[in-house]
């Protein structure tokens, strides 16, 4: 071989060993992605086994179980494993619930992607609140301590027997395969997953051509939420969770529904912004069901603020819900805070006036929508705000309100204006004992006597006057000599 050929060969092998190690870290981080995926599949299924016979064991139990917590191993409740726990609490009302989780510590991302493996009873211990677990997306929290378990590691899985999806006694390893086996997403393809669990048939235990975890949307948005960046990165990259749209639509392409909670939104692939995201069965609401949900869930309320603003007034209430019927609202002054239980008056797709307020609320009675709309506006506190918001009310009775009642009242106008004294008492000298009139004088002791008569109006002249009484009224005369009798 000549000196030319040794030195082609040579280079030949320097560009071979670059190109091997160029791809030594692709290929290694394809290897520990497909480990990292087998590894949570098997944690979630020892999870959900754990369940399952915790569901059993408290069916089997619930009689002789003690009110309060009990902490098993998993050989007490028939699986012969370690490291987990199994808390179980009893409350005085016989409800029993459990909740396992693994003794060894983690990170949240790793315990997060289990818990989105299980669906809605899963979620995981954080070191981000070391009293409570926190199910899939802040759907649920519980404390940990009620259960028994006071010392956990941080960044575990956590399953319960409560919060389940489906049924209440949870997904077993079939389901849980169906469920593998019918989702698909975007990137990684594993030629081969299998489950390591003896209770299913070896030759059943893998599954060919699953694509899983490189993008599942669902371990993203869970990610993201508790500060994984990377995942938020990957959430903008992929069109996951920019906007509470995206989220409702990918947990329904998981076959979940999405639940209302608050959510990081990603804005660019290195910025998020945290939302509320308010889901009616999984998709997002119409406006007539944010403007009733608003009324109880404060993310109903949150997410309109953040969003189109509808219940901020009874007006933007009817304007984006024509038929929306009269009764008692939320309306949303910012964020976090909203004014509860404000009656909105309605007639046809409009805001009722305040002559349709004083006459729904003369028969509506103290509690109705309309006189607390009448006393929140101050339509009616007074014969003299009736007379002011309906300029041509006529004589009669009106139900004044106050801030929680409302009272039968006679009110007496001349013109658009309340009577003077010496018009009521003119008036009710010839309308006589039970008219509107003189029920009025009474109320404000205008003619309750002759000294009262000559009080309420200082030229009245000498005569037979209506003194009033609180149920009747008598003719009587009176004398007076310049203001005084």
């Amino acid at each position: 071989m000549n000196r030319t050929q040794k030195g082609s060969l040579t280079v030949e092998a320097i560009i071979m060993l670059g190109l091997i190690a160029s791809l030594t870290p692709v290929l290694y981080k394809h290897v520990t992605d497909r480990r990292e995926d087998i590894d949570n599949i098997n944690e979630a299924n020892t999870l959900l086994l754990l369940k399952n016979a915790a569901t059993e064991y408290i069916a089997d139990k619930k009689e002789s179980l003690t009110i309060g917590t009990t902490v098993l191993e998993p050989t007490d409740i028939g699986v012969e494993i370690t490291g987990y726990q199994i808390g179980i609490k009893k409350e005085a009302d016989g409800t029993i619930n459990a909740m396992i989780a693994a003794s060894g510590g983690g990170s949240d991302m790793k315990a997060a992607k289990v818990a989105s493996l299980l669906g809605v009873s899963a979620g995981i211990y954080s070191a981000q609140d070391t009293s409570k677990a926190w199910g899939i997306n802040g759907i649920w929290a519980e404390d940990i301590s009620s259960y028994g378990l006071t010392s956990l590691p941080t960044g575990v899985p956590i399953v319960t027997t409560a919060y389940d999806k489906d049924t209440s006694t949870g997904l077993n390893e079939e389901q849980l395969k169906d469920i593998l086996e019918n989702t698909t997403y975007e990137t990684l393809t594993v030629k081969k997953l299998c489950i390591d669990n003896p209770e299913i048939p070896e030759e059943e235990r893998c599954i060919e051509d699953w694509n899983i975890v490189g993008v599942n949307p669902l371990e993203i948005i869970s990610a993201c939420n508790i500060g994984d960046y990377s995942a938020c990165a990957k959430g903008w990259e992929k069109n996951i969770n920019r906007s509470c749209s995206d989220i409702s639509l990918k947990y329904q392409g998981a076959g979940f529904t999405a639940p209302s909670g608050i959510y990081k939104l990603t804005t660019s692939e290195t910025t998020q912004i945290e939302r509320a995201c308010y889901f009616v069965n999984g998709r997002l609401p119409t406006k007539q069901e944010l403007i009733e949900g608003a009324k109880t869930d404060s993310i109903a309320r949150r997410y309109d603020w953040e969003n189109d603003k509808l219940t901020g007034s009874c007006t933007s209430i009817i304007t984006h819900w024509n038929t929306a019927p009269s009764g008692f609202y939320s309306h949303v002054t910012g964020q976090d805070s909203y004014i509860g239980n404000q009656p909105c008056l309605f007639v046809g797709n409009r805001v009722a006036n305040n002559t349709e307020a004083i006459t729904q609320c003369n028969s509506g009675g103290a509690s109705s929508v309309a006189c607390r709309y009448g006393w929140k506006f101050d339509i009616n506190r007074s014969c003299a705000r009736v007379i002011a918001s309906w300029t041509s009310a006529p004589t009669g009775w009106y139900n004044i309100t106050t801030s929680s009642s409302a009272t039968s009242t006679p009110c007496v106008f001349t013109g658009s204006r309340v009577a003077t004294n010496a018009e009521v008492i003119t008036q009710c000298n010839s309308a006589g004992g039970a008219s509107v009139q003189c029920r009025y004088a009474w109320n404000n002791s205008i003619n309750r006597s002759c000294a009262g008569v000559i009080a309420s109006w200082t030229s009245a002249p000498t005569g037979w006057y209506n003194i009033t009484t609180s149920s009747s009224a008598t003719s009587t005369p009176c004398v007076f000599t310049g203001n005084r009798v």
